[in-house]
């Protein structure tokens, strides 16, 4: 068990993930409650309210509010979209990253 913490790579997205979802929570909320509506299967129609909680490399955690009840879900991530989000993170690349991808 000591051998596989000591192994372990830290997740990419540990750095950027508070900053990313308070963005999204602030300047992306339609986006936020498209992606809670995809993600409860509720759809838009039915749901009240969306907050994304957490991002990191197995995907996005989201709380739904939808028709009165509470309701979490995680969306998995792509590997593909994880790479390209830390790319264009990295310091070198930072005067190309756009603000959301």
């Amino acid at each position: 068990m000591r051998r596989r913490a000591q192994a372990a790579e830290p997740d990419a997205l540990r750095e950027d993930a508070a900053g990313l979802v308070a963005e999204l929570n602030q300047a992306r909320v339609e986006d936020v409650l498209r992606i809670a509506g995809f993600a409860t299967g509720a759809g838009m129609d039915r749901l009240e309210g969306a907050e994304l909680l957490w991002v990191d490399r197995l995907g996005l955690y989201l709380l739904a509010a939808v028709r009165g009840e509470g309701a979490q879900a995680r969306l998995p991530g792509s590997r593909k979209q994880i790479d390209r989000f830390v790319t264009l993170r990295s310091p070198s690349k930072a005067d190309e990253c756009p603000t959301f991808l």
